[in-house]
C-alpha cells in the first residue's frame, strides 16, 4: 500500500476470485501448522506463504512480494510439507 501511495503503481494485481483461491490454499497450509503436521510451533512468514502459494498457482506477480532473509533455507526445509494436496 505504501508503494502504491508513493508511486501510484500496483505491483500485485489479483481478482476477487484469485484472492479467494489464494486464501483457501493459505488456510489449508495454516491447518498443517495448527494440527502439528509440520514440526514447528509457529508458522513461517505470511509473506513467504503467500509468495509460495502465488508461485505454485502460476500468478505472475508473486516475485513482487518481499521475502525474509532466511527464505531460501526455510523453503528447502519445508518444501516437502507445504501445499500437500
Amino acid at each position: 500500500m505504501i508503494f502504491f501511495d508513493i508511486k501510484q503503481i500496483n505491483l500485485i494485481n489479483l481478482t476477487g476470485n484469485q484472492l479467494n483461491i489464494i486464501t483457501a490454499e493459505f488456510i489449508k497450509t495454516e491447518s498443517f501448522f495448527k494440527n502439528g503436521l509440520i514440526k514447528r510451533k509457529n508458522m513461517i512468514s505470511y509473506y513467504s506463504l503467500i509468495y509460495l502459494t502465488m508461485k505454485r498457482l502460476g500468478y505472475p506477480d508473486y516475485d513482487n512480494i518481499l521475502l525474509p532473509n532466511n527464505f531460501k533455507a526455510m523453503k528447502l526445509k519445508y518444501d516437502n510439507h507445504l501445499f500437500v494436496t
